[in-house]
């Protein structure tokens, strides 16, 4: 069985609607006290988002398989999402949640330079759910299916479309009630 945790969300400092990289050493310093495996040194999925009077809304949804999350989630190429983000507010706290993959004795995996299966079919999930809740996603890679397919009942089915009785019982079946 792969299993995961989920920590977070964490707050990242945001100084003039931007996140600064002289602020990350505190942020992951502040993680890591509170959880003595280290998520600093791990890998698995994060998700970036923003927390506003609205609740939570997820912007970005990433994969550290062959770095460790401290490597990864603040890469250059991030950074510039994130803040392009947050220029557009001027209010929201951005968020951090990191989805750790575990060890079978319950330890956080470290990054594999051949990386894992498993956290890169957990990325697709998770991003076709935050795009669910926020189409403003700015994920590029693995966003087609979240946005293009189509199954009634199950995935992006049309607003207002009457449900057929095999929907209605297909629904059933996938949904558990």
């Amino acid at each position: 069985m792969m299993k995961y945790g989920i920590f977070g969300p964490f707050e990242i400092t945001r100084r003039n609607r931007q996140i600064h990289r002289k602020d990350l050493p505190e942020f992951w310093q502040t993680i890591d006290k509170h959880n003595e495996n280290f998520i600093s040194r791990a890998c698995g999925c994060y998700l970036f988002a923003i927390c506003a009077s609205g609740g939570i809304r997820p912007w970005y949804v990433g994969l550290a398989e062959k770095k460790s999350f401290s490597n990864e989630c603040f890469n250059d190429r991030n950074m510039v999402n994130y803040n392009e983000v947050l220029a557009g507010r001027k209010k929201g706290i951005p968020m951090m949640f990191f989805i750790v993959r575990l060890t079978d004795s319950g330890r956080f995996s470290k990054p594999s330079k051949n990386g894992y299966y498993d956290c890169q079919h957990l990325e697709g999930l998770l991003i076709g759910a935050a795009w669910k809740k926020n189409s403003e996603l700015t994920n590029i890679k693995k966003t087609k299916h979240a946005k293009d397919l189509c199954v009634p009942g199950l995935i992006n089915t049309p607003r207002g479309a009457k449900k057929s009785k095999s929907v209605r019982e297909f629904m059933k079946v996938i949904n558990n009630s």
